[in-house]
């Protein structure tokens, strides 16, 4: 025979106790028996000693406070307080008499603008000769740059100093270096997934033409040999360096990546440009570049001269 289990008779007792109470009986025996249990409750608060409120402060409850994340700046605003400025027309005073100060200190200051501006631009012509430091003895092709790792194959030729298109060959005024580009320059670059060769042409209008292919398995063993591989069909070609990788971008799979061009040519790299610069005819073709920019602006302020005196005549 099953024996019931002490669960049952437990909850058989509390059916019993709950049958016998005076709540079933009657609403004033409900009430009656509301007003006892809320007693006990009481009886058991104080028992358990929380018959007094927590207002009463005598319980410390910490409250953690709401500070602010720590990778935010607290910034004061910090007001300055500057002096307004002061005009003597509006004050009524009268202006100063003898300017003839002012006016020769503001010509110099002038000049010295004018003087610093001219010495940028002549700056930014002028091969630097602080990049022959970089390079090392008896360094020949292949070789990578360490800045930007590109490898180069050959450095190719410059073009003639008497060719009257010359001039077409030489990089922008925005670049970091100013050289001539080599015409038959190869270089490889591993980008997309894949390695790029570059390479500079020369067109039949006589400027340089830029191109990026991907390089096959066979050709790098080629470039090693010494051979020069020519333009593909599947090459990006553009008239600056930047525009072929501008291309290759485009058909990539991030087609807002922009890529400078004489970065991953490596003429961007004091070492690649001296060793261009090396080759016949470089430093010629930039001295005659420099030349040629001092007889075009000799003649612009001459130019200017000129017409100052005519108006000056006609007055």
């Amino acid at each position: 025979m099953n024996q019931p289990k002490v669960s049952q008779y437990i909850r058989a007792r509390k059916r019993d106790e709950f049958s016998s109470s005076s709540i079933y009986k009657g609403e004033g025996d409900y009430e009656s028996a509301v007003k006892c249990r809320i007693q006990q409750n009481q009886q058991l608060l104080v028992s358990l000693g929380f018959d007094k409120p927590i207002c009463d402060q005598l319980y410390n409850v910490h409250r953690k406070n709401h500070t602010r994340s720590h990778n935010v700046k607290r910034t004061k605003d910090t007001k300055v307080l500057v002096p307004s400025r002061k005009s003597k027309r509006l004050a009524g005073e009268v202006p100063t008499e003898n300017i003839e100060p002012l006016k020769v200190s503001e010509r110099g200051l002038k000049d010295d603008i004018a003087h610093s501006e001219e010495t940028q631009d002549n700056e930014t012509y002028h091969y630097s000769p602080s990049v022959d430091s970089y390079v090392p003895e008896n360094i020949s092709t292949p070789y990578t740059l360490k800045s930007i790792k590109t490898t180069v194959y050959h450095l190719g030729k410059h073009v003639g100093v008497e060719d009257p298109l010359a001039f077409q060959f030489l990089s922008h005024d925005s670049c970091k270096f100013k050289h001539p580009y080599p015409i038959g320059y190869r270089a490889t670059k591993r980008e997309f997934g894949r390695i790029w060769l570059m390479g500079i042409e020369r067109l039949e209008n006589a400027s340089p033409m830029f191109f990026i292919q991907p390089l096959e398995e066979h050709q790098e063993e080629e470039l090693l040999q010494g051979k020069q591989i020519p333009k593909s069909e599947k090459a990006y070609t553009g008239y600056a360096p930047t525009w072929p990788w501008t291309q290759a971008c485009l058909k990539s799979k991030s087609p807002g990546r922009r890529i400078s061009g004489p970065l991953y040519f490596g003429f961007s790299d004091p070492l690649n440009v001296c060793k261009v610069m090396s080759l016949e005819g470089g430093h010629e073709l930039l001295t005659r570049y420099q030349e040629h920019l001092s007889k075009e602006s000799c003649k612009r302020t001459q130019k200017t001269l000129s017409t100052h005196t005519s108006q000056n005549t006609e007055e």
